[in-house]
């Protein structure tokens, strides 16, 4: 449909298919070589606060104000549902090993997803905004509102460290693939992108983009 507007595309991990919502609270899945439709996923309301596929690509996550909804991505069946959230989950993030979800609705919430066990909340005094783990699930980065990059170590439930050097919120954060670096973004006129070694918590590089 021309009309229908599209957000927020995301890739499965072998890139076979992918996924966007439309602005009816709709994720729809699509054959990546074809474009074909494969599935349209009805959320509970018509507000699509973020979707993930499992590491394994085989399920599909997709979060709004009611809660978490999980899908089969070859079938297209619902497989559960996470309720009991009053507010729109803004970001999802899986565990690489795919056993645990990590949902951001004002706090963040650790899911075991075969028993739908809550794990643990944690509430940190700066607004996360965005967040990420590292590649062997050892560590949660979260960026938030204050401008300042939090550093957690899930097996302990204990933040390591905070990194500043940022000078607006920060939008978005990403582990390299050997965890030894972590980008992260900001709302910034300049567009603003810090590289930072994880180990130590040093500002390694600041790339600046052109002015908006």
């Amino acid at each position: 449909n021309a009309a229908t507007k599209l957000y927020s595309v995301s890739y499965a991990p072998d890139g076979s298919t992918y996924v966007c919502n439309d602005d009816d609270g709709t994720i729809l899945l699509y054959d990546a070589n074809t474009d074909k439709l494969l599935h349209a996923f009805k959320m509970s309301s018509e507000s699509v606060g973020d979707m993930r596929y499992s590491p394994d690509g085989q399920i599909l996550v997709g979060s709004d104000e009611s809660g978490l909804h999980f899908w089969d991505v070859d079938t297209g069946q619902l497989l559960q549902t996470i309720t009991g959230y009053s507010e729109v989950i803004n970001s999802v993030a899986y565990s690489p090993d795919g056993r645990t979800l990590v949902s951001l609705a004002g706090a963040l919430r650790f899911w075991n997803v075969e028993t739908e066990k809550l794990l643990r909340t944690l509430t940190p005094e700066s607004s996360v905004r965005s967040m990420a783990y590292s590649p062997d699930g050892q560590t949660l980065a979260c960026g938030t509102h204050d401008n300042t990059i939090l550093l957690w170590n899930i097996s302990r439930w204990q933040q390591i460290t905070t990194l500043e050097g940022h000078t607006n919120g920060i939008s978005s954060v990403v582990f390299s693939p050997d965890g030894q670096m972590l980008a992260s973004g900001s709302w910034s006129r300049y567009n603003s992108i810090c590289l930072w070694d994880v180990h130590t918590g040093e500002l390694l590089k600041t790339l600046v983009g052109e002015t908006s």
